[in-house]
């Protein structure tokens, strides 16, 4: 079994679509073209196939227009930054070192700076970066900050793993899958979309954390199932699928129905937290607002694997070929 052949994953979340999907997908190609991030034919081709537009109306159902479109085009940028060290054009690890130092150099500095500060892909997150720094705290930037810093370091490590052609022991794959996976960033993203933050001393609580990485590993873990075959074609090994069969010596259907047994028990590991946060709010004298915050955080880390789940299904043809959206972050 392949992701093309692979039917929708059943999650207990319903997923639901922002009612502006049209004019966020439309706004969402224009910024791509605006930023020169799609040049070539093909990856216009793949844009319009992509719809990474729709992508952020499904996890992010309830957003104000400007913030959906602001998700929207985070969404796509994270998605030509993934084809960018899984393609090749930024394939090598030190290429890959100098996009790393020039995404550092936008979110220290506030502006692109160095020999890439020119490129389509860093102009596009200076552009990105600013729009967050309006909406947000410093402190949540600095969380952000800290998470797409882990991206980076996840793709050089993508990239090594590739060379060596060996996934990793699932133990050590699950951590590296949630860093490199930039899900923590689109979480963080909820929090501008609700126009609430979530305060430190409950984000990195024992209960809150268990609900963040749970989502993580699920949003993780369905797109595992359905970039499969891109993956392959790019000589990627870091895919929920290969490291079962390779780990387990599996057949690749095995694997397949090993990894949507994961998914099933990490659906309820994130139930079963939910079902502690009232004995957090209660430990923690938490006022309503805080509380309402809490929740619509949670139900914002449900829209997004709900949604990913629906668009990867139903939406976009990302998968169905092997050629990505992007084109060469230098050039």
């Amino acid at each position: 079994m392949t992701s093309t052949t692979m039917p929708i994953i059943n999650l207990p979340f319903i997923a639901r679509q922002h009612p502006e999907s049209a004019k966020i997908e439309t706004s969402t190609r224009d910024w791509v073209m605006r930023f020169r991030l799609a040049r070539s034919d093909a990856s216009k081709n793949g844009l319009a196939q992509s719809r990474f537009g729709e992508a952020a109306a499904y996890g992010y159902p309830d957003a104000p227009l400007p913030e959906a479109e602001l998700a929207a085009g985070w969404f796509a940028w994270l998605f030509f930054v993934d084809d960018h060290h899984e393609e090749g054009a930024d394939g090598s690890a030190q290429d890959w070192a100098d996009v790393t130092e020039a995404v550092r150099g936008v979110l220290e500095l506030g502006l692109p700076t160095g020999p890439l500060a020119d490129t389509p892909l860093i102009q596009a997150l200076a552009d990105l970066s600013h729009r967050f720094n309006a909406r947000a705290s410093p402190a949540w930037k600095e969380r952000f900050n800290r998470h797409l810093m882990g991206v980076m370091a996840g793709g050089r490590h993508d990239i090594r793993l590739r060379e060596g052609g060996i996934p990793l022991p699932l133990a050590e794959y699950i951590p590296l899958r949630r860093e490199a996976s930039a899900v923590l960033t689109c979480f963080d993203v909820i929090e501008i979309c609700v126009h609430t933050e979530i305060p430190d001393q409950i984000y990195h609580s024992q209960v809150f954390q268990e609900i963040v990485l749970a989502g993580a590993d699920l949003f993780s873990w369905v797109n595992d199932l359905y970039s499969l075959d891109k993956e392959i074609a790019c000589g990627i090994v870091s895919n929920l699928i290969l490291v079962l069969q390779y780990e387990r010596h599996l057949s690749r259907e095995q694997a397949f129905i090993a990894a949507c047994a994961l998914i099933s028990d990490r659906v309820n590991d994130l139930l079963a937290a939910e079902q502690r946060l009232p004995e957090l709010i209660d430990s923690l004298n938490l006022d309503t607002a805080t509380q309402a915050a809490i929740y619509r955080y949670v139900t914002g880390i449900r829209d997004c694997i709900a949604g990913s789940n629906q668009w990867h299904a139903h939406s976009t043809r990302r998968y169905q070929k092997t050629a990505g959206v992007g084109d060469r972050a230098g050039g």
